[in-house]
C-alpha cells in the first residue's frame, strides 16, 4: 500500500532566552499520573477496493440510535457512512461532478445531522473554479445550498485537516488560519478564522499567533485545535509545550503548560536561516520533537494531546526512517486542564488520527509497518480511560 498520510504536522519551538523567549518554569519532578488508557478491543470493518483503510479527514457523528464513522471517498467522489455498532458500511452517497448536485472532493466534512452535511472545498468546485465554497448536502447526495467564500483575502489559507477539523457552530464555519509566507508573516494574525454563513463575512478569531514565531524561521507553524467544553477552543502549536485555551464567551486566552514527560530536550528553531528553503528538512522531520494535535471527548470529559518523539534519521543498520516511524504518546487532561496521565503507544502500529467516541478513543491500526495492517479492513483499536488509583 502506498502510504499517503496527508499533511504532516510539525512546528519548531523557541525555548531559550538566548533567542529572546523564556519558556515557563517547569516542574523539577515528573507529575503523578492518576489515569491511563487501556485497550478495549478492536473494531474491524471490511472495505472494498475503492476504499483505503485510513483517513486524513475522519468524521465522527452520533445520534440517538447509532454512532457513525464517516469519510469522503476520492475514488467514487462520494461519502461513505459506517455504522460503528454494526461494523459495516451502511450507505455510500455518490455525487456527480457536474450539474445541480455537482461537486468534487467531498472529504472535508462537518456532519450536523444526516440531512445537514457541510462540505468545504478550497476552490475546486464545478461552478466556482478557484473560489472556496461551503456546500450543504444531505444523505441522499442532494446539494441543498452553496456558500461561495468570496470575501477571503488573497494569499491566505483557511485550513481543515484531521487535527484542525472543519466545524460549524451557531451559523459560523471555523478553520485554522495562516497568511502566505513563513511563520514571521503570521505576526498580528490569529490562529483561527470564522465565516458567517448568513452574511458571508469573516473575521480572524481565537488566540493570536505567539510572539515566539516573530524572529526565526520554523519549517511548519500551522495551529491545530479542538472545540472543548464550556465554549472553549483549545489550540495547540506543535512546537510549543503549551496549550492555548480560548474562551469564546470572554474573548480571552489562557496559556497552559502541557509538556510531555517524553520531551527530553528543547524544540529549537533555526536562528541562522533566512528563509524556509535554508532549513534542514531531515533535522526537522526526524530529530525534533513535536506536538501533533489535541482532541476533546465530550463522552469521557477528557482532552487528549498527541506528542511525536524525535528519532534518528536512520536506524542502526543505516536504513532511513520514515516520518511515521516516530513514537507517539498521548497526554490525558481533565476539563480543568489538569494533567491526568500519559501513555506511549506501541511503535509501528497506529496511524496518528484520533476519534473520540462513545465507545472510547478510536485509533486506526493502519501503520504501514504494522504486521496486522490489512488493506481490506479498517481496524480501530478502542482505548478507554482507566484510573491508576
Amino acid at each position: 500500500m502506498k502510504f499517503t498520510p496527508g499533511a504532516r504536522l510539525g512546528l519548531l519551538f523557541l525555548t531559550s532566552c538566548l533567542f529572546q523567549y523564556c519558556a515557563p518554569a517547569e516542574q523539577s519532578t515528573q507529575p503523578t499520573d492518576t489515569c491511563t488508557l487501556v485497550s478495549g478491543g478492536i473494531i474491524t470493518i471490511p472495505i472494498d477496493s475503492t476504499t483505503i483503510n485510513y483517513s486524513v479527514y475522519p468524521i465522527h457523528y452520533a445520534n440517538d440510535t447509532a454512532e457513525w464513522y464517516i469519510d469522503g471517498n476520492d475514488y467514487v467522489n462520494g461519502i461513505d457512512f459506517y455504522d460503528l455498532g454494526k461494523a459495516k458500511l451502511v450507505k455510500r452517497t455518490i455525487f456527480p461532478e457536474k450539474g445541480v448536485n455537482g461537486l468534487k472532493f467531498a472529504k472535508k466534512l462537518y456532519v450536523q445531522s444526516l440531512d445537514s452535511i457541510y462540505v468545504y472545498s478550497e476552490g475546486d468546485m464545478v461552478y466556482s473554479v478557484g473560489t472556496p465554497q461551503i456546500l450543504l448536502v444531505n444523505y441522499n447526495g442532494e446539494v441543498l445550498k452553496r456558500y461561495p467564500i468570496i470575501t477571503r483575502e488573497p494569499r491566505t489559507s483557511w485550513m481543515a485537516h484531521l487535527a484542525s477539523p472543519f466545524t460549524i457552530r451557531d451559523g459560523y464555519a471555523y478553520f485554522s488560519f495562516m497568511a502566505f509566507g513563513d511563520n514571521r508573516e503570521q505576526m498580528g494574525h490569529k490562529a483561527l478564522v470564522r465565516y458567517n454563513l448568513k452574511t458571508g463575512e469573516h473575521q480572524e478569531y481565537g488566540p493570536a499567533y505567539p510572539e515566539v514565531f516573530r524572529n526565526y524561521i520554523f519549517r511548519e507553524f500551522t495551529p491545530t485545535f479542538t472545540f472543548g467544553h464550556n465554549d472553549n477552543i483549545v489550540v495547540r502549536f506543535p512546537s510549543l509545550p503549551d496549550l492555548y485555551n480560548y474562551n469564546m464567551k470572554t474573548d480571552s486566552t489562557t496559556v497552559i503548560p502541557m509538556k510531555s514527560q517524553y520531551q527530553d530536550r528543547p524544540i529549537t528553531p533555526d536562528s541562522t536561516a533566512q528563509g524556509a528553503w535554508e532549513l534542514d528538512d531531515d533535522f526537522h522531520d526526524f530529530q525534533q520533537h513535536s506536538y501533533l494535535g489535541v482532541y476533546y471527548s465530550p463522552y469521557d470529559h477528557l482532552y487528549f494531546s498527541v506528542f511525536s518523539e524525535a528519532i534518528p534519521i536512520a536506524d542502526s543498520l543505516g536504513n532511513r526512517h520514515d516520518f511515521h516511524d516516530r513514537p507517539l504518546t498521548v497526554i490525558i487532561l481533565d476539563e480543568n486542564f489538569k494533567r491526568c496521565g500519559e501513555i506511549r503507544l506501541n511503535d509501528h502500529t497506529y496511524f496518528p488520527n484520533f476519534i473520540p467516541t462513545r465507545q472510547g478513543l478510536l485509533i486506526p491500526r493502519s501503520h504501514p509497518k504494522n504486521p496486522e495492517n490489512d488493506e481490506r479492513k479498517i481496524q480501530f483499536e478502542i482505548f478507554r480511560p482507566a484510573s491508576l488509583q
